[in-house]
């Protein structure tokens, strides 16, 4: 089937193609697809697979609709966006991924929509095809969920923005957290910014930490300057050197020489160590094991 329709052509061939997908034959329905995935830049198959696809059982809606989304033919959208909107939800997630892969702007409302829903599944796939959407105005549909009137439309989309949604959004997220008017947005901005602050947002956390009579807003600034300083200690790792390291029963059983492991964790960028068998192997079978660190670090000794 693959090499008659090939030989033919996107024209002549897509006959074939149609009545493969549309017939009972599993096999024949899976050649006819990948056939359409090797057409491409053919408008004219994108137009078949549309025209096919509302007489597709849900099960086989799925990959063709998969297939749309691959081609990336704008031709597709009317139709995905029309299987976005409702019938099965493996059918609609299916749309939705589909949308984002071939960047259709005009699914932007319908995702925005679903993405601040309660509907299970359908919900989460649409809060990640907003935070993955590949375009500017995917950015900006994201942004003006800000200002909604809904608290927790808002939380939504911090916590979009926080799992990387935004490619900068530290700037953003202190606003957010200084000036959102619902204390539970202003906490989840401040969550979200303990993996997205850098040391250009220390005035600003130090300053909301001053002034806030929230203590959960408080937790949360000082979590956030927590990490922020964390990380500035792991980004200076190659000042840290290990001079020992053991790993056992540390004053009177026996015990491991881990000096080499343990430099080559800092040096991987692991500024946490867990004091463990996984780690160390067990030198002390059956026994409590500590771990043991004397390094130096800015010209300075510290264990």
């Amino acid at each position: 089937l693959r090499g008659a329709i090939l030989t033919r052509g996107a024209e002549k061939g897509l006959p074939l193609l149609t009545k493969a997908l549309a017939g009972e034959d599993e096999d024949l329905f899976a050649a006819a697809l990948r056939t359409a995935r090797e057409l491409e830049g053919e408008p004219a198959v994108t137009t078949a697979l549309v025209e096919t696809l509302p007489g597709l059982s849900p099960n086989k809606k799925v990959p063709v609709i998969q297939v749309l989304g691959q081609r990336a033919n704008a031709a597709g959208g009317p139709a995905l966006l029309a299987a976005a909107k409702e019938g099965p939800a493996e059918v609609r997630i299916a749309a939705l991924l589909a949308l984002t892969r071939m960047s259709y702007n005009e699914a932007l409302p319908l995702i925005t929509q679903l993405a601040v829903a309660e509907e299970g599944d359908l919900t989460k796939t649409a809060q990640t095809c907003l935070s993955d959407f590949p375009t500017p105005e995917g950015d900006a549909a994201l942004e003006a969920l800000l200002n909604n009137e809904k608290a927790e439309t808002r939380r939504v989309a911090v916590d979009l923005i926080g799992q990387g949604g935004l490619e900068k959004p530290a700037g953003l997220l202190v606003k957010v957290a200084q000036n959102d008017p619902d204390e539970t947005v202003r906490v989840a901005a401040f969550k979200a910014l303990q993996d997205t602050a850098g040391i250009e947002e220390i005035p600003s956390l130090l300053d909301t930490l001053l002034r806030t009579k929230s203590e959960a807003a408080m937790k949360a600034v000082e979590k956030a300057l927590e990490s922020l300083c964390v990380q500035q200690r792991g980004s200076n790792k190659a000042d840290v050197t290990i001079q020992k390291a053991v790993y056992g029963v540390l004053s009177t059983g026996p015990s491991a020489d881990v000096t080499a492991k343990v430099q080559e964790l800092v040096l991987s960028g692991a500024i946490q160590i867990e004091a463990s068998n996984a780690n160390f192997g067990d030198s002390a079978p059956g026994k409590v094991k500590e771990l043991r660190v004397d390094y130096t670090s800015g010209g300075k000794t510290f264990s």
